[in-house]
């Protein structure tokens, strides 16, 4: 961790404080071992790990394609499920040297490999999560993975959070529908023991398209909630998540109307289906044209919003390009002020040189904006009279030799 200066760093801070009025809330999780199955699953980063574990290196264990929400399922249940059953069995197998193991040992085969282990279906959420963790950490070892492993470009594989929000949580985001924040974790062993310690360092922000669309609107640059570049990335996931559930309800509606049309027909007496179903498939047709004309609307949504962000970027950029400018040419001015102020004999002239280096204030007087502007000329070495004419916002407009809007 880099050497940090504590003081300045902290003076800083609440100096800022003072000035937004802000109060900021140090991120918590609230989950212990004690809470609801699911929320625990959700925070855990055990779990969290385990999961990505397997889902990288599904192919080594001939995996079946894994959702995180239906295995969190399967773990709430008090019974094993199939689907727990055979991931139990497709993980232990390379610690067996692949000896038989299937749904109907796989319990027996644990207590060969974990004897201080009770049952798994007998386990609680907290003990099956630390005693996947355990399989995990064995095939780990293995020569077996190991060899396969390197055979594998695993930094491509392996995830790293999207960023961190003002108020220090960090995002991750696995794939899916689901979008997790990470409390801060220091680095080295200080953050090892933390987790040691405490394994319910995850919640759960975001899964619904509800939810997303709150989070997308949440994040937006405007907002200031975080970092640019974290917020464009949580935008531009949101954006793809809420086109694919909005595509998916499309297609649910689509499908429940198709069955509902043909459990109708089923009814109809035979000598009225045709008249009826030729009804229904213009109905049909109706509906498909809605449909991709919803689909269309969908896509060009997301498009539009993504030429907003772009367009917004360009302008912050151009924006930040002038302030970048202005800042450069003030230095400007105030070294050749001051280069003239080390130049100058007489104290006239200096102290006209040091009037040009302080800013004029707002309620100045009309005297005082002459005789500003009379210093600018006359360091430009220009002998021009002047007459201050109006004012209009946030411009001075002169009237002199030579007529000017500054």
């Amino acid at each position: 961790m880099p050497a940090r200066k504590v003081g300045t760093a902290l003076q800083k801070a609440n100096e800022e404080n003072k000035k937004t009025s802000r109060t900021v809330t140090k991120p918590i999780i609230s989950v212990t071992e004690k809470s609801s199955p699911d929320k625990i699953l959700q925070s855990s980063w055990l779990f969290l790990t385990t999961f990505q574990f397997f889902s990288i290196f599904q192919n080594y264990f001939e995996l079946p394609t894994l959702d995180i929400e239906e295995l969190e399922q399967a773990l709430i249940q008090p019974d094993t499920s199939a689907l727990l059953e055979t991931v139990i069995v497709r993980i232990l197998a390379p610690l067996l040297s692949r000896r038989s193991v299937n749904r109907e040992n796989y319990e027996k085969r644990l207590q060969d490999l974990f004897p201080d282990v009770a049952p798994f279906h007998t386990l609680s959420v907290v003990d099956k999560i630390k005693l996947l963790k355990r399989i995990e950490e064995a095939n780990l070892e293995t020569e077996d993975f190991l060899s396969w492993k390197n055979e594998v470009n695993v930094d491509e594989l392996r995830l790293s959070p999207l960023g961190k929000d003002n108020e220090g949580w960090s995002y991750w985001y696995f794939g899916g529908n689901r979008l997790y924040r990470e409390t801060p974790i220091p680095s080295g062993k200080k953050g090892m023991q933390t987790l040691k310690n405490n394994q319910f360092t995850f919640e759960l922000v975001c899964s619904s398209l509800e939810e997303w669309e709150k989070i997308m609107n949440r994040f937006q640059p405007s907002k200031k909630i975080a970092p640019r570049e974290l917020s464009e990335k949580i935008i531009e996931i949101a954006e793809k998540i809420i086109g694919r559930i909005k595509a998916k309800e499309i297609a649910k509606v689509k499908q429940e109307a198709k069955l509902k049309r043909a459990k109708e027909l089923e009814l109809i007496p035979k000598k009225r289906s045709r008249r009826l179903e030729v009804k229904f498939e213009e109905e049909a047709k109706r509906q498909k044209i809605e449909e991709i004309a919803n689909q269309q609307a969908i896509l060009e949504e997301i498009e539009r919003r993504k030429q907003e962000q772009e367009i917004k970027k360009l302008k912050e950029e151009e924006k930040q390009k002038l302030k970048t400018e202005d800042a450069r040419l003030r230095i400007q001015v105030s070294d050749y002020v001051k280069k003239k102020l080390s130049e100058a004999s007489e104290e006239e002239e200096r102290v006209e040189l040091k009037q040009l280096k302080n800013q004029l204030h707002k309620d100045a007087s009309e005297i005082d904006k002459i005789t500003k502007m009379k210093g600018w000329l006359r360091l430009l070495r220009e002998e021009i009279l002047v007459d201050l004419v109006d004012q209009k916002d946030g411009h001075i407009l002169f009237d002199g030799d030579d007529k000017g809007n500054l």
